[in-house]
């Protein structure tokens, strides 16, 4: 399937890249390491509260991989004004940013339900980001690809 429209192709490559970190996440928490999963963030900020039944677990997800699609957009309109050299860099540099921005708001304006969080936590969540980060570069590029064949 060709894309054809750069908004798009960086909502459908946010969307995997989404999709990829929220497993690396789940991935993470099965191991013990992250106190806070992604979709307890978008339940936080949808709702409120985190999850407590599976129906808000389901839309706080939804919620979450549509912020994910959005960031997806900004990023495929950013490499258009920049360049796409060094796209993995770029991406990885990308998602640590969000994340690091996140963190920040969620602390700037006392999101007490999200802080505060242990350095295993806060280290997944990097990973997570950069992981994001990667599969956004690398998708978009490959969506991007798919429009010049």
């Amino acid at each position: 399937m060709v894309i054809r429209e750069r908004f798009t192709r960086g909502f459908v490559a946010g969307l995997i890249a989404g999709a990829a970190s929220s497993i690396a996440d789940y991935f993470s928490h099965l191991l013990g390491i992250v106190e806070i999963l992604y979709i307890e963030w978008a339940a936080v900020l949808l709702y409120g509260h985190r999850v407590r039944t599976t129906g808000e677990a389901v839309v706080a997800q939804l919620g979450q991989l549509f912020f994910s699609g959005l960031l997806g957009v900004g990023f495929a309109y950013l490499l258009r004004a920049i360049d796409t050299d060094n796209y993995l860099f770029k991406g990885t540099v990308y998602g640590i940013t969000v994340w690091f921005s996140a963190h920040v708001v969620a602390k700037l304006f006392r999101v007490t339900a999200l802080i505060p969080v242990g350095p295993d936590t806060l280290l997944s969540d990097l990973v997570t980001a950069a992981i994001f980060g990667l599969v956004l570069a690398e998708a978009l590029r490959r969506l991007e690809k798919s429009v010049e064949a």
